[in-house]
């Protein structure tokens, strides 16, 4: 990508577009730390009603136990790519290999306990609604350079913040927004993953693309640390919500 820098016009353009991609950084901090201000309210609109409908209890952590599966084999597929880029195809496998035993072990185990909602198991499912940005997160940092490489940095961004709105929007509504066929909170939970996949992207981008239209005279160390710094602006207005904002 080339910029030119010949009037102050075209500087405050690119000032405008690092303006943008830095956001990336700033919904980084605020979506994975937004979670913290809900956990109660999840406790009682998602996990309490189970303990009083053993049938609701039952389909919920069947189809719990599927996600998490289905996460984690996704998860494990992006390190095994990533292992045998990283060490090559015989030690990268070898190491991708004995992880993947190791995950199976704990993976049989978690699907082998009985079927029942106890104080565990409640904890257990409120543990990964919490947690599961952070899942898509993996994702969307393990495939932003392919993203990257095959659609480009800004076309990357721009799926980013399409993945951004449409989990915004489904956590929001996850009942009327259900298209999963799935309980209302794993509904909530794949929204949540499908904006962690957003962050995951953002952060690996954004820093690409400030470094790309950042003017070579201007480019230094100091530009991918100011989209860093922004993430913690993100996470303190999670805690420090505006009026406009808690109120929706």
């Amino acid at each position: 990508m080339t910029i030119q820098h010949k009037s102050g016009e075209s500087k405050g353009y690119v000032m405008l577009l690092t303006l943008v991609a830095t956001l990336g950084g700033l919904l980084f901090g605020y979506d994975t730390a937004v979670i913290s201000g809900a956990v109660k309210s999840l406790q009682s609109f998602f996990i309490d009603p189970l303990a009083n409908d053993p049938q609701l209890a039952l389909s919920v952590i069947l189809q719990y136990r599927i996600t998490v599966v289905v996460v984690t084999a996704i998860v494990l597929y992006t390190s095994f790519i990533i292992l045998m880029k990283l060490f090559g195809q015989r030690k990268g496998g070898l190491i991708g290999g004995i992880l993947t035993l190791f995950v199976l072990f704990f993976i049989l185990r978690f699907l082998g306990k009985p079927l029942v909602f106890d104080e565990a198991t409640a904890s257990s499912i409120k543990g990964f609604t919490i947690s599961s940005a952070l899942v898509g997160c993996i994702i969307g940092g393990a495939s932003g350079g392919v993203i990257s490489r095959v659609f480009g940095r800004k076309k990357g961004l721009i799926l980013a913040a399409l993945l951004f709105t449409l989990s915004a929007i489904g956590s929001m509504y996850p009942d009327a927004l259900n298209v999963f066929f799935t309980r209302d909170i794993i509904s909530f939970i794949i929204y949540r993953i499908i904006g962690g996949v957003g962050v995951g992207l953002a952060s690996m981008l954004s820093p690409m693309y400030i470094a790309e239209i950042a003017p070579s005279i201007t480019l230094s160390p100091g530009v991918n640390p100011r989209n860093g710094s922004i993430l913690w602006v993100g996470a303190i207005c999670s805690d420090r919500e505006p009026f406009p904002v808690s109120f929706f």
